[in-house]
C-alpha cells in the first residue's frame, strides 16, 4: 500500500451511523487511512470528493439494490478515476450478476469485498484488490495508446522496406517534415486525451530540442503563447525542479508532494486548484515534460489515482517520443551530408571544367599517352561528381526523372556499341542475347536506366577476375508478360552472400567488399535502385563467391504517364485511344 500513497477513502451508506459502519471506520483509521462518510445523497458524496480528495469510494450494501445501481452509474459518469469497491454487510446484500445491469454488460468496475470479523484479513483482501483495480484503471489507456503508436507507424513510409533493406526511400528533408508533423499529431492527440480523461483546464508539452537547446512547445490547451518557439525559461521554476529532480510532481493546495519523498512547501498559488507535472524519461534523459493543471474552483484536486496513471500514460509516450525523435536525428544527420556532398560538388565542378577546357587546348600538342590518360581521368572524376550529385539530389528530394517513350532495342544498340570495343580491348568476351521484342516501344527514362545498366556493366568490368583466362560478360534482354528483363551477368569473384544484403546502401562497394578497395563511391547500386524505384521496377543481384554474378533488372512493360509520372495502365490506355477514334 506504502508505494501508492493512496489514504483518502470515502464511505457511502444508507445511514452513516449504524453500528457496522462505526467499525470498519476505526479499524481502517488504525492503517492510517483517512475515512470519511457519506450518505447517498449526491450532493454530499460529491462534496465529500471535491473537499477531501478522494481517491478510494466503497458503497456499502446497505443501500437497495435498485439505488445502489443507479448511485454507481452515477458515480462511474462523474468521476471516472476513482477506485471502487463494492463492501457487504451480509452475503443476501451483495451485487448479483443475475439482477445487476452493470455487471451484466461488464460495465461495473468495482471488486467486491465481504467485511468480516477480522478487519486485518480484509485490510490484506483490500490491498490485494486495489492493486488488481489499478492495474484494470491503468490498462485502460490501451486503447489510447494503440492508436498512438498507428499514428507513430508512419514512419514506414521513410523506410518501406524497413524489415528488408534498410535503405531510405524519401528525401531527408520530406522525412524530418513527417515526423515533425507527426510528433504535432501525436502531441495533440495526447494533450487532448489528457484534457478529457483528467478534465484538465490548462495542458503544456514539451519536448527537448536539440537545435534550441531546451524544451519547446509542441502542443497545448488553453496555454498563453507569447513568443514562438515557446521554450522553459529560469521564471519556471516548479518545471525546473522537476527536471532538476527527474521525479513527477503533484501540487495541491500550494503544497509538492513527492510520493519517495516527503512533502515541500511552496509558494501558494490560489488560481490553481490542483496541478501534475510529470518528466518523459528514457535511460537518464529528460526528453519532454508536460504541465497539467485544474484551475476552476468547481473541480476536484488530483488525487494519487489520477497522479499515479498519469505516469503510466507518460512512461509509453516516452518511448514514443523517443523513437521519434531517434529517426528525426539520423534523418538531419542524412541532411546535413547530403548538403555537404552537394557543396564539395560544386567546388569540383569549376575548376573540373576549367582542367577539361586546357586539355582539349592542348590536344595534339602534348603527346598522345598523356593526353588519353588525362582524358580518361577527366571522364572518371566527372562520373564520380555526377554520381555525388545525385546521391545530394536523392536526398534533397530533387532527383528528378523524364518518362518517355523509348525504344529497348536502340538502348541495347546503344550499350553494346559502347562496350563492345572496350571489352575486346581488355580481352573479355561480350555475349549479347538480343531478341526481337514484340513490345519495344514502352515508357522510361532512357537516359537513366542506360545508366543502371552502364553501372552493372561497369562493375563486372571492375570486379572481373584476374586468374581467369576465358573472362566473359553477358548482356540479354528477356520478354517477360509484365516486364522487360534485363540481365548483366559475370564470371568475376562474385560477392559473399552475407554482403548481398548491403550493396544496395550507398558508400558500400560490391564484390569482395571486406578485403579489396576498387575505385568508385560505392554509389552506383544505391542510385540504380532508386531509379528502378521510380520507374515502378525492381533491381536485385545473384552471385556464388568467386564463380559468378547475375544482375537483374525488371521493368515494366504495361505503365501509363501522366505529367511524366507512372501511375497506371499504358496498354490499356492505348486501346481506350484506339476506341475513342
Amino acid at each position: 500500500m506504502r508505494g501508492y500513497m493512496f489514504r483518502n477513502i470515502l464511505l457511502i451508506s444508507k445511514n452513516p451511523k449504524i453500528k457496522q459502519l462505526k467499525n470498519v471506520s476505526v479499524n481502517l483509521k488504525k492503517y492510517k487511512f483517512n475515512v470519511y462518510i457519506s450518505s447517498e445523497d449526491k450532493n454530499e458524496i460529491k462534496k465529500q470528493i471535491y473537499d477531501n480528495t478522494i481517491e478510494i469510494v466503497w458503497v456499502l450494501s446497505d443501500i437497495p439494490f435498485c439505488r445502489r445501481q443507479s448511485l454507481c452509474q452515477w458515480l462511474y459518469k462523474n468521476f471516472p478515476n476513482k477506485l471502487y469497491f463494492s463492501v457487504a454487510l451480509s452475503l443476501q446484500d451483495s451485487c448479483n450478476i443475475q439482477i445487476c445491469k452493470l455487471l451484466q454488460r461488464n460495465e461495473c468496475r468495482s471488486s467486491f469485498l465481504v467485511c468480516g470479523r477480522n478487519i486485518k484479513a480484509v485490510i490484506e483482501r483490500f490491498k490485494f484488490l486495489l492493486k488488481r483495480s489499478f492495474t484494470t484503471l491503468a490498462s485502460s489507456f490501451n486503447n489510447n495508446i494503440d492508436y498512438i503508436l498507428k499514428l507513430t507507424v508512419r514512419f514506414r513510409t521513410l523506410f518501406p522496406l524497413f524489415y528488408k533493406t534498410p535503405s531510405v526511400y524519401i528525401s531527408s528533408q520530406e522525412g524530418i517534415n513527417l515526423l515533425e508533423s507527426i510528433i504535432s499529431e501525436v502531441s495533440n492527440y495526447f494533450v487532448g486525451l489528457l484534457k478529457r480523461r483528467f478534465l484538465a483546464d490548462k495542458i503544456s508539452l514539451f519536448i527537448y530540442d536539440h537545435n534550441e537547446g531546451n524544451y519547446v512547445l509542441v502542443a497545448q490547451h488553453s496555454y498563453e503563447i507569447t513568443e514562438e518557439p515557446t521554450k522553459i525559461s529560469r521564471s519556471w521554476k516548479l518545471m525546473q525542479k522537476v527536471l532538476a529532480a527527474k521525479k513527477s510532481m503533484l501540487i495541491q493546495d500550494g503544497v509538492i508532494h513527492y510520493p519517495e519523498l516527503s512533502k515541500l512547501k511552496v509558494k501558494f498559488q490560489p488560481k490553481i486548484v490542483s496541478s501534475i507535472i510529470v518528466p518523459f524519461i528514457v535511460g537518464e534523459e529528460v526528453i519532454g515534460i508536460v504541465n497539467i493543471a485544474r484551475l476552476s474552483p468547481k473541480k476536484e484536486k488530483f488525487t494519487f489515482v489520477e497522479f499515479n496513471l498519469i505516469k503510466v500514460l507518460c512512461r509509453w509516450l516516452s518511448y514514443i517520443y523517443s523513437a521519434l525523435i531517434s529517426i528525426e536525428s539520423a534523418l538531419e544527420y542524412e541532411k546535413l551530408k547530403s548538403d555537404f556532398v552537394s557543396i564539395i560538388n560544386h567546388e569540383l565542378r569549376t575548376p573540373l571544367m576549367s582542367l577539361s577546357a586546357s586539355v582539349e587546348l592542348l590536344e595534339g600538342k602534348i603527346p598522345q599517352n598523356i593526353e588519353e590518360i588525362l582524358k580518361r581521368n577527366i571522364k572518371r572524376l566527372d562520373g564520380l561528381i555526377e554520381e555525388m550529385l545525385d546521391f545530394s539530389r536523392i536526398g534533397k528530394g530533387t532527383f528528378k526523372i523524364e518518362i518517355k517513350e523509348n525504344s529497348i532495342a536502340e538502348l541495347g544498340k546503344e550499350i553494346v556499341e559502347e562496350y563492345k570495343p572496350q571489352l575486346d580491348k581488355l580481352g573479355i568476351r561480350f555475349i549479347l542475347d538480343l531478341p526481337q521484342l514484340t513490345t519495344d516501344r514502352i515508357y522510361f527514362d532512357k537516359t537513366k536506366i542506360k545508366q543502371v545498366i552502364e553501372n552493372l556493366i561497369n562493375n563486372a568490368i571492375k570486379y572481373s577476375s584476374e586468374e581467369r583466362k576465358d573472362k566473359y560478360i553477358k548482356f540479354s534482354i528477356q520478354e517477360e508478360e509484365k516486364y522487360i528483363h534485363i540481365i548483366v551477368e559475370d564470371n568475376g569473384i562474385g560477392i559473399e552472400k552475407k554482403n548481398l544484403k548491403q550493396i544496395f546502401l550507398p558508400f558500400v562497394q560490391v564484390g569482395d567488399i571486406m578485403n579489396k578497395s576498387k575505385p568508385g563511391l560505392g554509389l552506383g547500386l544505391y542510385i540504380s535502385k532508386e531509379i528502378l524505384n521510380r520507374h515502378k521496377g525492381k533491381i536485385w543481384i545473384e552471385s556464388e563467391y568467386g564463380k559468378w554474378t547475375k544482375a537483374h533488372v525488371l521493368l515494366p512493360k504495361i505503365i501509363n504517364v501522366s505529367n511524366g509520372k507512372i501511375n497506371g495502365n499504358f496498354v490499356e490506355e492505348k486501346k481506350l485511344q484506339k476506341e475513342n477514334k
